[in-house]
């Protein structure tokens, strides 16, 4: 699926990507829609951990404390990203990237 991602500076990055999406969500509503990716930031924290609490989703997704979603927004070596649809901008799940090495997380890869 299309995905869009804007960095730090006001730059849009186009890709393809394979997300996995809120599980009710994608089958409430069908398969293929259009994704943008941006930088997770502590006013989707409440939307993350109902999603990752949320019965229908405990089999596919761990379990973090709002304090280590925190502490993931400050690492350098994690990308937090908050996946949405770009037809409305509504949250429709989230990804964390993990050892990133070089700093990618914060634009500087």
């Amino acid at each position: 699926m299309p995905a869009e991602w804007s960095d730090e500076n006001g730059g849009s990055h186009r890709t393809w990507a394979r997300l996995r999406l809120i599980p009710g969500w994608a089958r409430r509503r069908g398969q293929s829609m259009s994704v943008r990716l941006r930088r997770t930031t502590a006013d989707d924290l409440d939307f993350i951990l109902a999603a990752e609490h949320d019965e229908e989703n405990l089999p596919f997704i761990g379990q973090w404390s709002r304090e280590q979603h925190m502490g993931a927004l400050r690492e350098e070596d994690i990308a937090h990203m908050t996946v949405e649809r770009v037809e409305h901008g509504g949250r429709v799940g989230y990804v964390i990237l993990t050892d990133l090495g070089r700093g990618l997380s914060r634009g500087r890869g």
